[in-house]
């Protein structure tokens, strides 16, 4: 049984499935989310909450203590909580919704756009609405819980993604993964684990293309971009875990099919 409620999936995930958009499209649009979408260094500056010399000084914090900006700002004390929350307010309403964009850039017409949207929330709706089944407690099980610290810090980190990744889930059955996948088995004395890492095609497109210096990466070159991140991720599971007194073996990581199978008595994360 899924240890949480379904992967809610993006908007631009169902358009992309629904063949209202290519992938081609899909990416032209984040990049220019990407682009246009307020920061939190920049919206704190214009708020007056902070200085230019203060915004200098959280981005060392950020990027000594792999910290997000807000996170970096809090522990500085350059920024209290309700101020932090005054900007993610302010950002979120300056936000460049992806239908907007969608529509701006030609690639489908509003109406079509609010006809997709509302399927999609339905949708959603009846998704993420199932009965949750029985949480995991990450703080009983020191790799799981070193995994769900450190992996969306690490993507945001080395990826330079926009927004946070979404939280990691744990599974016992099998594991519905996005669009470009990898796995590592990992092996405790008490417990197998498979090492999963999901990621849709236009992120890994945008960071592959960053990383290989090609302008149309091949799909073997995606491929590997997310193996390697799996990989990094692998080897500070192993260090944070001998930490706690576990003793580890991380296979390399290698591509997974969409819809994983977990080993009986095993978990995914």
């Amino acid at each position: 049984m899924d240890s949480s409620p379904p992967r809610t999936r993006f908007f631009g995930e169902y358009l992309l499935a629904q063949g209202l958009i290519s992938s081609e499209q899909l990416l032209a649009a984040v990049e220019y989310q990407g682009r246009n979408n307020p920061r939190l260094g920049e919206l704190a500056t214009s708020l007056g909450l902070v200085t230019a010399e203060d915004a200098e000084r959280i981005n060392r914090e950020q990027q000594g203590e792999d910290l997000l900006f807000g996170e970096a700002a809090v522990r500085l004390g350059l920024l209290t909580a309700t101020q932090l929350e005054e900007i993610l307010v302010a950002q979120e309403d300056g936000h460049v919704r992806l239908g907007e964009v969608i529509t701006s850039l030609g690639f489908l017409d509003a109406a079509t756009i609010q006809s997709a949207l509302s399927d999609y929330l339905a949708e959603e709706s009846i998704r993420i609405n199932r009965p949750p089944s029985i949480p995991v407690d990450f703080q009983s099980h020191p790799l799981l819980l070193s995994v769900a610290e450190f992996a969306p810090k690490m993507l945001l980190r080395s990826w330079h993604l926009q927004s946070k990744p979404e939280r990691l889930r744990v599974t016992y059955e099998a594991a519905n993964l996005s669009d470009i996948n990898a796995t590592a088995k990992v092996v405790t004395e008490a417990q197998e684990y498979r090492l999963l890492v999901g990621v849709p095609y236009a992120a890994v497109h945008k960071v592959s293309q960053r990383l290989v210096g090609a302008a149309d990466p091949t799909p073997q070159q995606r491929q590997q971009v997310v193996r390697e991140f799996l990989d990094l991720l692998s080897s500070h599971v192993a260090s944070a875990s001998s930490e706690h007194g576990l003793r580890v073996h991380i296979e390399a990581a290698q591509p997974a099919p969409s819809h994983l199978p977990v080993p009986e008595g095993g978990a995914a994360v």
